[in-house]
Order: C-alpha cells, then structure tokens, then sequence
C-alpha cells in the first residue's frame, strides 16, 4: 500500500511541476528578447536575457522528472506475499497480484522486499530534496531582483501587496514583502533534513523486519507536502510575476557587461 501511496503521489507532484515548466516556459517565449545582467559572484558578468534565465530553470525541473521517473521504474515491484521477512505459505499468485496492483513485476525476493523497507521514501525524498534545491535557487534569484536595489521585478497583486495582513507592513506603507519567497526559503533545507533523518533511521539496521522503518513514513509525507507547497506556489509567483525592461536594460549596460566581448 505505500509503494502505491507513493508512486500516485509522486505523480500528481509531477503533474504540478510540469505546470510550473509550462509558467517558465510562457516567460521565456514572452522575454526571449528582453535584456537582463548576467551575474557571476554575484556581479554582473554578461549580459544575457530573461528568456535564457527562466529556460535555465526550466531545464532544472526537468532533469527531476527524469530522476522521478528512474525511481518509480526502480521501485515498480509487488512485494505482497513477502509478508514478515521470509514468505507466506498462502498460496498467492505473485504474477497476478503484481499485474492487478499495476506493478510492473513481483519483488522476487520477501528477505530482499522487507529489508528495503523505507529505501523507497529515502529515494523519494533525494527527489523532493532535489526539485526544492532547484526551486531554491530560482526563489533566491527572485528576492534578490526583487529589492529596491535591483528592482528587476515585481511580484504580483496575488502572492504579494502593500497594506496587506500578511504581505505588508503595519507602519511601512511603502512596503511589498516577499513573504511567500522566504517562507518557500525556510521550507527547503526542511526536506533536505528530512532526506537526512530517514537515512540515519536505516542505517545499520540488521536483514528483516525493524520497527524503526514505520518513522521512515511520517518524512516522506512531510516531505511531499511541502514540497507539493513550494512547486504550486512558485508556479503562481512565476505566472504573475513582472520584469522591468528598462531597468534590467539600464543595469546591463552600466556595468561594463560588454567588457568581455
């Protein structure tokens, strides 16, 4: 039952960063041709283009839709009938149950099937780790572009405004805080850890069944929560967000990102 869990799980996350792709890939068709600083040290370097940044990241999401699909083909195995280490004596038909369940072949080994219990959320949880490292990344960008200093962009009305409860300030009415950019911030090194914990859980657990597994279960719900969390809001953030021309214009030729050519 957890390794059907799982697998519609990790699915239905992929269905909405293949949504967040789409957001990315609307910006970068509608900014092919829209100039921003390229930065390296956190300097600008050379100049570049909106549509270049957002395909960067767009190329990052789906590299993790190829590790989601290497470990749902890794772990497309039945393990019923493995029952508490070493096989059952009921006469099951492994073949049919795999088939019935949609798995794509029996887990042949019951020793093998039990000792791996929590591998596949450990696995799992890589994936969420590595899909928040990404988004991580393109939610640092967007706090940075987003300061007065920058002023690149503009978050829109929906995930941020002034004079709001949560996005605002009480006594700074100027002010339009990126609230949802640092809390996406303080989510990711949390599925990071939680990747962690599960790996100190199974480490050095002896062939058969432990207890110590059944805890494997309450991070990878976390993790896919939150992650599920960061990837539907950073789609809204993406699909609302404004670039200025100008001042990304006025920031790549000011600062000598010619130099090179």
């Amino acid at each position: 039952a957890e390794l059907l869990y799982l697998r519609e799980q990790m699915l239905l996350l992929s269905q909405d960063v293949v949504s967040l792709l789409k957001s990315l890939l609307g910006v970068a068709t509608l900014h092919k041709q829209t100039i921003m600083p390229g930065y390296t040290h956190m300097q600008p370097g050379k100049i570049t283009t909106v549509g270049q940044w957002a395909l960067s990241y767009l190329n990052g999401f789906l590299r993790t839709l190829g590790a989601v699909q290497y470990y749902l083909d890794l772990y497309d195995m039945n393990p019923l009938g493995a029952c508490e280490s070493y096989g059952t004596s009921w006469p099951l038909d492994r073949e049919f149950t795999a088939k019935y369940l949609g798995f794509a072949k029996v887990w042949e080994l019951p020793q093998d099937a039990i000792s791996s219990r929590g591998f596949a959320q450990l696995s799992y949880l890589s994936v969420l780790s590595e899909i928040c490292l990404v988004a991580s990344k393109l939610n640092e960008d967007l706090i940075l572009f987003n300061t007065f200093e920058y002023g690149m962009i503009e978050l829109g009305d929906e995930v941020s405004q002034r004079m709001h409860p949560i996005t605002g300030s009480s006594v700074m009415a100027q002010k339009k805080n990126p609230d949802v950019l640092e809390i996406i911030r303080s989510i990711v090194p949390q599925v990071i850890g939680f990747w962690s914990i599960v790996a100190n859980i199974l480490s050095s657990l002896p062939m058969g069944y432990n207890r110590d597994t059944r805890e494997s279960k309450e991070y990878i719900h976390l993790g896919l929560i939150k992650t599920i969390a960061v990837v539907k809001t950073l789609q809204k953030i993406i699909s609302t967000l404004k670039f200025d021309k100008s001042r990304m214009l006025e920031l790549a030729t000011s600062n000598y990102s010619l130099t090179t050519d």
